[in-house]
């Protein structure tokens, strides 16, 4: 059965839709840092500021690297929530599955089965 949602549930909500662009930069030390898109950038103007906490337990993907997302506004204006890299996971079809659906490549798909259907034993 579903695990009870985890950290796609607590960050899925509020979320405007999926998003595919690349990690900008990370701070290990600060915890936290940006991920932009040509989409991001014709909405916002600027790259999107996400926390450590929204990449989930593995580690943050090096600059370069593809991943989806979700915007989130936060007390600081937009936010990158459920970061997860493309390519890896078994749910890679599932981008634009609405809100939260890009949670779960990590495992988390607590949201009903229908963003899900692609995650094996899910």
């Amino acid at each position: 059965g579903f695990g009870g949602g985890g950290a796609a549930g607590r960050a899925g909500g509020g979320g405007s839709g999926n998003f595919v662009g690349s990690i900008k930069s990370f701070n290990e030390e600060k915890g936290w840092g940006f991920v932009t898109s040509d989409k991001i950038q014709q909405m916002y103007g600027k790259d999107i500021y996400f926390r450590r906490t929204s990449v989930g337990m593995g580690p943050v993907p090096p600059p370069g690297t593809q991943v989806s997302f979700s915007v989130q506004h936060g007390d600081k204006g937009p936010m990158a929530v459920n970061i997860v890299a493309m390519g890896g996971g078994g749910c890679k079809g599932g981008k634009g599955g609405g809100g939260g659906g890009g949670g779960c490549g990590a495992g988390f798909g607590g949201f009903g089965g229908g963003i899900c259907g692609g995650c094996g034993g899910w």
